[in-house]
């Protein structure tokens, strides 16, 4: 196990590193002071914070879905984008396929604070955040557009600053990163690849 995941490395004091390989990019997370390479955990979720902290609640239907919504409406219906459960958001993982252009919005932060809090409990939230950000299938392009358009330019800079996060950590999204990059700099809507 130990050539799987590299030379087993103790810890002593209060410190804890985790030394993790993906693929041929070795990293080291230091769980202590939140930081992964250039990237710090606590800056990106002050980024977000700070971003997101005056964006309005969206009024009206919370999904598009004229089917089961998987309790999306009932569990975020009158709540704030801030101070989730990751566990409860990692039970609502498919909200982000349902929600309006609005919720998507509004409700995007908790999913990414979520990620950036507790990683492993969060699971795959952090993964469908990217996703929902790369180039979008032909059906999915109207919706895609009208949810980059209601993003502010703090906003947008906080998306970015959370998907180059994922990108130095798992070092997986680079095609995604990329086209995030240029719809979301100062571009609303779809820009021709």
């Amino acid at each position: 196990m130990a050539d799987l995941f590299g030379p087993i490395q103790s810890c002593s004091g209060p410190t804890a590193v985790a030394i993790f390989y993906s693929g041929d990019n070795p990293g080291i997370f230091d769980f202590e002071h939140g930081k992964h390479g250039e990237v710090n955990t606590r800056e990106v979720e002050a980024i977000i914070r700070e971003a997101f902290r005056n964006t309005s609640p969206p009024t009206g239907e919370l999904t598009d879905t004229q089917y089961d919504d998987e309790g999306t409406s009932e569990y975020f219906l009158g709540r704030s984008w801030d101070g989730h459960d990751v566990p409860a958001l990692r039970m609502h993982e498919a909200a982000m396929c349902f929600f309006t252009p609005e919720a998507f919005r509004y409700y995007l932060p908790a999913y990414m604070l979520a990620e950036l809090r507790d990683p492993e409990t969060a699971d795959i939230l952090g993964y469908n955040v990217v996703y929902q950000f790369g180039e979008p299938e032909p059906y999915w392009k109207e919706t895609y557009e009208k949810r980059l358009s209601l993003f502010a330019e703090d906003e947008k800079d906080a998306v970015l600053s959370f998907l180059r996060y994922m990108q130095e950590r798992y070092g997986t999204f680079e095609e995604y990163l990329v086209f995030a990059e240029k719809q979301l700099a100062g571009n609303n809507g779809l820009d021709s690849a």
